[in-house]
This record gives C-alpha cells, structure tokens and sequence, in this order.
C-alpha cells in the first residue's frame, strides 16, 4: 500500500500472506482428517473416496487451499518487482486466484452451503470486495502498459477503485497523482471449507451426559475443599477453561479481520468518491468533445525526459535509453525538452550532460534545465538552513549557465512546496522573493541567452500561493518567465483563471512547466482527455507561452506512471493525441 509507505505496506504484506497461508494450512488439515474410509477398503478405493466430491469434497477444499496459497505468494513475491519496469503478470494472476477463491466462498455461505453467521458472511463480502479491488488495480496497470484495453463501459466499475485509493493516499500526503498504488494490498482468504458435521444426535447426548458428570464432580470437590486446598486447582481443571494459545489465535484472527474491515471501510468511501472524479472528466472523453485550437507559430510544447533527470549519477551505458527517448521525441514533435538536474549530476557527469544538451540542440529541440539541488538523501534526512539551500540553488544555477547555455532554466523549484521537506527554518514569501530575485540578477548578468524562470506547484495545499508568492514575483522581479505544475486529481483543477487575473502587465512570459496524468490511475481515455483540455486552455490564450507534459516515459523507480509512453514500449492515447494537437497548431 502506496499510503502507509514501504515499511508499512510490507508490515501489511507479511500480516496477509502470514494469515492467509495460517489458514490454508488449518483449511488442508481439516480437510484431510474430516475423510472417513470405509472399513477394509482397498488403496484404490480410499484414494476414489478423497476425491469422491459428493461425499467429502475433498478435492474442493484442496483447491481452496491452492487459490489461497499461490494466489497469496504471487502477491507477496510481486512486492520486489513493484519498482521494476514490468507489467506485473504474477501478481495480476495471484490477485484473480484470491478474487475466485473468496467470491466463490461468499457465493456458498450466502447459499447455506458452507456454515457462517450473518456477521461472518458480511466480513467475506468486505474480504471479496478488497480482492476484487486490487484485481482492478493490476487490471489498469496491464490496460496502460499494455495494448488491451478497457472497454468504456467498464471504466465506471474498474477504475473507481484505483482512483479511489490514490485520493485516500492525497489525504494522508498531498494532493499529487504521481503515484499508482505500487504496494497492492494482499486482502484477506476466505476459505472454501465444506468439512462434516460431526455433532449427531449420539454426540449432543453423551455431551449432556459428559456435562453432568462434569457437574456431580464439581459438588464433590466443593464438598471436600475444606480438606485439601490442593482441590482448587483440580477443580480448575474439571472445568476445563479454554487454553491460553486458543485465547490468542482468537484475538489474532479478529484483530487481522478487524483491521481489514476498517482498511475496507476507509477505500469504500473514498470509492464511492472516484466515481465522481472520473464523471469531472467525462465531458473531455466524450466524442463529442471537439475543441478549436487557434494556430500558433509562437508557443513552445514540451516534454520531461528520464535521462539525467532527478538521477544522481548518468549511467555510462545512457546512449540507448536517450536514443530511444530522441526517436520519440522526433515522432512527438516537441520543440522543447526539459531535464531537473542535481548537484551529483553537475560534479560527476558535467561532460555528459554537455552532449545530451549539444545532441537535443542538434536535433532542433530548445532545452530547458531545472535546477533541483542535492539529490536525496542528502538533505532528505537533514535540516538544511535557507541560507544554505538558497545558496546551492544559486551556485547550481551560474553553474548550468556555464555549462550549457540553455534556452530557458528554471530555479529553486516549487518554493513552499518542495524547499520545506529540507529546510531546519520557517521562511516567509518575501523570503523566497528576495532570494530569487538575487539569483535572477545575478543571471542575467552573465548571458542574455537563457529565460529566467521559476515554477510554482498548484495544490489546495497552498491556495494562497496566488497572492502569496505569484503576484509578487511577476510584479517585483526580473525572472522572463513563471512556470506553474499542476497534477489534477479533478478536472476542476484545469483552470488558470485566478493566475491569468494577476498578469497585470507583460513584463513575462506564463508557462505549464509540469503538467501529468496517471494512465495507470486514471486510464488513458482521462489521460488524453485532460491532456486536450489542458493544451484548449494553453494554446487559446496569448499570454500563456508554452506547455511541458511530465514525463515523456514512465519511470517505476520514482513510481511515475505518469508517461506518454510506457515503459514496455506502449504508445498511450495521450501520445497521440498530444502529437495531433502540436501538428494542428503548428502547420
């Protein structure tokens, strides 16, 4: 689970798969020592009575036990390769063994086919929901790495779920769609268990015999207890009181049922609120949506590419990725790459990164450089005073510059936003203000080639950042461009209207220096469709300069699912659509 993070969701994993594979092993001995034989029977005759389903059912258990073990395990196994650029075919499959097993159970307790009270069967209905869920989590992600595709229809049942789950991680976090559920949740067996009754009505009578026997003998020790104190104990043990392990294996076996009946409560809900979410971006998948885009010889369209960016060191073998990464490019029709460069980058791989640049420009594509300071952990586990985090901003920044003379670089990325997760000191805006506008200065001072600029992250995290920080910046500072990052988690947010009534002047250029969808989250249809929206409202208004899509390639190492293209090689829709839109603008 994405939400509790690695070490949380990996507690959550072993709690499920340890559960789970408890219950296997309860279900297949039970099974096997409920089998009668018939007296004198041959070894052929007992094995055909195993597996004879009308009377023992053996062999129902046993594949009860299967689906439950295997499909846990794949699950489990899947967890390593949950950061590795694969599909995730052994934990799709270990998810549809545990959606078949626990429907199937439910199916039959419903059908007073197998023996639970009405608590127990609302438990397996929770348990076949959340195996259900997390079936449609891996069926997105096949759907978007994949060439299969969903049909529509099925979008309103199959997405629900994933969307659901990453506004329940956005309430915990923050309100940013980068990130597909990585860690699936393992839910919870419901074993098929069709084991005899064997309580007849022989059995309740020597029960109630038994019973008062146990009775007679209490009276007795009562009435000898004033001989002998030693009885107590004795009469502790007629009574026969549950033993302490039973005791615990019952409070484990609630307590695990509990915590996931909780789990499954929280994502129900917030379900129930993806459904609204997918309908905020219907009117833009429709096919009746038909957008006017006026052409345009002066707008600059963009992508993020994975080669240097947000890596602390280039890889000596970087030529095949970053060719195969160009080959697209040129398919796409950009005119612009950006790449977020650390400090790592700057004093290890400054040659590199010189040819990636020299080799973008030669292929007709403008750069732009983000400056994105220490990669972590560097300063993810430290306090970093402002002083020291606006003065790195500014040498990497003069750095950049001399180096490779881009066409536009971006510094201090997302002040207020990013910044804080390091600093040891609150800032306030004038603080940043001040600070940027230094560096801006002190730019310009050395080339009049490369547009300063900065972007800002758009959240309802910061709903102030408008007035706090955007306007000041545009009125009283020198920076050629403010850039803003958006990744909607609702279509409401595809709206720059409160930014576009702060640009009182022209002294700048507005850009959408990040813009994302998850196809893995979302589907690609929403992709797309968000993707045309966004761009109607970019290319329809003079003042906005230029549009970067975050990122060109899904990259599962920094859990971005967030690619035009996956990374098995699966051209999405949002790639087409975004290469139409650039060549009807364009042409």
């Amino acid at each position: 689970m994405a939400i509790l993070g690695f070490e949380g969701a990996l507690i959550f994993a072993f709690i499920s798969v340890a559960y789970n594979l408890v219950m296997t092993i309860k279900l297949l001995y039970n099974a096997i020592a409920d089998v009668e034989f018939k007296k004198n029977s041959t070894i052929k005759e007992k094995i055909f009575s195993l597996f004879n389903i009308k009377e023992n059912k053996l062999i129902l258990n046993l594949l009860s036990c299967a689906l439950m073990g295997i499909g846990s395990l794949l699950l489990f196994f899947w967890f390593s390769e949950s950061f590795a650029p694969t599909i995730g075919w052994n934990g799709f499959l270990g998810s549809l063994f545990l959606v078949i097993n626990n429907i199937t159970a439910t199916v039959l307790t419903f059908m007073n086919r197998i023996k639970a009270s009405i608590f127990g069967k609302i438990i397996n209905v929770f348990f076949s929901i959340l195996a259900l869920s997390t079936f449609f989590f891996f069926l997105n992600k096949i759907s978007a790495q994949t060439a299969f595709s969903l049909p529509g229809f099925l979008e309103w049942i199959i997405l629900a779920p994933t969307i659901g789950y990453a506004m329940f991680q956005a309430l915990l976090f923050s309100p940013s769609s980068y990130f597909f559920p990585v860690y699936i949740i393992i839910p919870l067996c419901v074993p098929i268990k069709f084991l005899k009754e064997k309580e007849d009505q022989t059995d309740k009578e020597e029960t109630k015999t038994k019973k008062k026997g146990q009775k007679k003998t209490k009276v007795a020790l009562e009435e000898k207890s004033s001989k002998s104190v030693f009885l107590e104990d004795i009469q502790k043990d007629v009574e026969a009181r549950p033993s302490g392990f039973a005791g615990v294996k019952k409070f484990l076996d609630n307590g695990s049922k509990g915590i996931y009946s909780l789990l499954f409560i929280f994502l129900l809900v917030f379900q129930l609120l993806g459904t609204g979410v997918m309908n905020s971006f219907s009117p833009y998948i429709s096919s009746n949506y038909q957008p006017l885009l006026e052409k345009r010889n002066d707008f600059e369209f963009g992508v993020t590419i994975n080669t240097v960016t947000y890596n602390s060191i280039i890889p000596g073998d970087y030529e095949e990725y970053f060719n195969e990464e160009l080959e697209l490019l040129r398919e796409l029709g950009v005119t612009t790459v950006r790449l977020d460069v650390t400090y790592e980058i700057i004093n290890e791989n400054s040659t590199i990164l010189q040819d990636i640049t020299d080799e973008l420009r030669f292929n007709g594509f403008k750069v732009m450089l983000a400056t994105y300071g220490h990669y972590f952990p560097t300063w993810q586990f430290s306090n970093v005073s402002f002083s020291t985090y606006s003065e790195t901003m500014h040498n990497q920044s003069r750095d950049l510059i001399e180096l490779c003379n881009p066409e536009f670089l971006l510094i201090y990325p997302e002040p207020l936003s990013f910044a804080p997760y390091y600093l040891s000191e609150e800032t306030t805006a004038n603080d940043w203000i001040n600070a940027i506008n230094n560096t801006a200065n002190y730019l310009h001072a050395l080339t009049n080639d490369t547009k300063i600029g900065i972007n800002l992250v758009i959240n309802e995290d910061h709903p102030n950042i408008i007035n706090m920080l955007f306007e000041p910046l545009w009125e009283n500072t020198t920076l050629d461009l403010i850039g803003l990052d958006l990744y909607p988690l609702r279509s409401k947010y595809l709206n720059l209207d409160g930014y576009l009534e702060k640009m009182t002047n022209n002294s700048k250029e507005l850009w959408l220096t990040e813009f994302g969808l998850s196809a893995v989250m979302f589907g690609e249809r929403r992709q797309a469709g968000a993707i045309e929206r966004m761009l109607e409202i970019c290319v329809n208004n003079e003042q906005i300069k230029g549009f970067v899509y975050f990122t060109l390639i899904d990259y599962s190492p920094a859990i971005n699912t967030l690619g035009l293209v996956a990374e098995s090689g699966h051209v999405k829709r949002a790639f087409t659509k975004y290469k139409e839109i650039i060549q009807d603008v364009t042409s």
